[in-house]
């Protein structure tokens, strides 16, 4: 899950908020932050409404249907590239898609600000030092706090495998999720811990980063993670570096996917849904009524 990380040295009064990146914005304690569709998700949930649980993605088998799924507020992600779009050349605020640029730029301490992974804290830590490392959470938006979307890693089991392999694996996998095994991770290399028994300190940052999991969004799978990461990343670089509209990038990315999307009705609801289905995969496009989308599938 991601975080703000920043350097102490370079900040007195760190920033909460996106309103105070861009008010406070400081050539000489730059804020980092990496554009494109999955690294920005977090952005995008600062401007939208509360999501309903499809937003979670979980499973819907559980909720009587048959698909997994995601929701995604388009509205919100014109705001979201709209505010981009307009701090993007102020002075002390850097947006990139290159991560590696701002990688490089908050490690040497060029940028007092970096939106990053929990993952890489410890890196961090072992190269800045805890007396300059700090760790945030996310800026909040004018609809409240950022949700990042959740990445996680986990034990896959061959199918193929015999029963004494099998066992061994799953002895493996008890032992590395115990409470014994996750206190120590956390404590040597900040692992945050899924063993809910972990007691993590409540000040520090594995702490902040267990928070941001709790209220982390699980994102899309598969094929429809796939193609979101390609047309939002298109959406990003069409206002950020072309120039174009955010309403009509996000326009054009809903008119992409709708077309992709196998199924015959194009119409939204009432309210601004636009249901998509690709494969077993669902995809809710909310508040798409004030966009310019082709609504028909070409034949």
């Amino acid at each position: 899950v991601q975080a703000m990380y920043y350097n102490k040295q370079l900040v007195q009064d760190p920033i909460g908020t996106l309103d105070d990146i861009a008010r406070f914005a400081d050539v000489n304690a730059p804020t980092a932050i990496q554009s494109g569709f999955d690294a920005g998700y977090w952005g995008l949930s600062a401007f939208g409404d509360d999501l309903p649980p499809a937003a979670t993605g979980a499973n819907s088998a559980e909720m009587g249907m048959e698909s997994s799924y995601f929701s995604l507020d388009m509205q919100a992600m014109v705001d979201w590239l709209d505010w981009l779009h307009n701090v993007q050349n102020t002075p002390g605020i850097l947006i990139s898609a290159d991560y590696a640029q701002l990688w490089d730029s908050f490690r040497g301490e060029s940028s007092a600000y970096y939106i990053g992974s929990s993952a890489v804290w410890y890196a961090l830590e072992q190269e800045l030092g805890s007396e300059k490392l700090g760790v945030l959470k996310l800026p909040a938006g004018p609809q409240g706090e950022s949700h990042a979307l959740l990445h996680t890693t986990g034990f896959l089991f061959n199918a193929n495998a015999s029963d004494a392999q099998m066992e061994l694996a799953l002895k493996f996998a008890h032992f590395a999720s115990s409470l014994d095994s996750q206190q120590m991770l956390m404590k040597q290399v900040g692992h945050t811990p899924v063993n809910v028994g972990v007691n993590t300190d409540s000040t520090g940052p594995v702490a902040i980063f267990a928070q941001s999991v709790d209220e982390a969004i699980i994102g899309p799978i598969g094929q429809l993670a796939t193609l979101l990461d390609s047309a939002g990343d298109k959406a990003y670089d069409d206002v950020l570096v072309d120039g174009l509209q955010p309403s009509v990038a996000v326009s054009n990315m809903a008119t992409q996917l709708a077309q992709i999307a196998q199924t015959d009705v194009m119409t939204p609801t009432a309210d601004g849904m636009l249901t998509l289905r690709f494969g077993d995969l669902q995809l809710n496009l909310l508040r798409v009524d004030s966009l310019n989308l082709i609504t028909e599938n070409p034949e």
